[in-house]
């Protein structure tokens, strides 16, 4: 049995062109022909090598995909944080005495003063209250 062929079996699979070259570079710098019992060794040694070289490239998918879906959980999340904030402080300034203040004074200079004056009075309105 050649090294490939001992290789593929413990794998159980075929091996990639670029395996294939590695086991046969191992061969040749090591004068190693298919008949030596050293192929074993050698065979048990890149079986475990490309084993673990497969499950490293596969962990590095899975975990490049649970980097992405917490960042767009992070940023779900993070929008529905503004959003409750911004309501939260709009209510809030709503329910003190210059948000009471400054509503009335809008809605005073809007029907007196028709939209684009009533707006110019509100900005000052606004201005003075702040």
């Amino acid at each position: 049995m050649s090294l490939v062929d001992a290789i593929k079996s413990l794998l159980g699979r075929d091996l990639s062109e670029a395996d294939m070259k590695d086991i046969a570079q191992y061969q040749k710098v090591f004068e190693i022909s298919d008949e030596d019992p050293i192929v074993v060794v050698l065979a048990i040694i890149s079986a475990y090598r490309i084993a673990i070289q497969s499950m490293l490239d596969e962990w590095e998918k899975k975990i490049m995909l649970l980097i992405e879906l917490h960042r767009q959980t992070l940023q779900e999340q993070s929008s529905f944080v503004a959003k409750d904030l911004i309501i939260t402080v709009g209510n809030l300034v709503a329910s003190t005495n210059i948000g009471v203040k400054y509503r009335r004074a809008m809605m005073a200079a809007m029907f007196f003063g028709g939209m684009f004056a009533g707006g110019v009075v509100a900005l000052v309105l606004r201005a003075i209250l702040h």
